[in-house]
């Protein structure tokens, strides 16, 4: 999986944001992760309501990951 920085994201989330995108947003700096995933919840490309599932890892396991990124929205 490629990484992007911070500013990376920001300018693809300006393009579109591919189907079936699920993304992983690890990093040690909580300010600069939660900015990340306010950006890609407030993009245009999320349809909150019908397209959008946060789950946070040590609540995963991998049957349920497995079954929500091979699950058609």
């Amino acid at each position: 999986m490629a990484a992007l920085t911070l500013d990376a994201l920001l300018r693809s989330l300006k393009k579109a944001l591919p189907s079936r995108t699920c993304l992983l947003v690890a990093r040690d700096e909580d300010v600069l992760k939660d900015e990340a995933i306010r950006a890609l919840v407030d993009s245009p490309w999320i349809d909150r309501d019908f397209n959008l599932d946060v789950r946070f890892a040590p609540d995963l396991t991998p049957e349920s990951f497995h079954a929500l990124v091979n699950t058609p929205p």
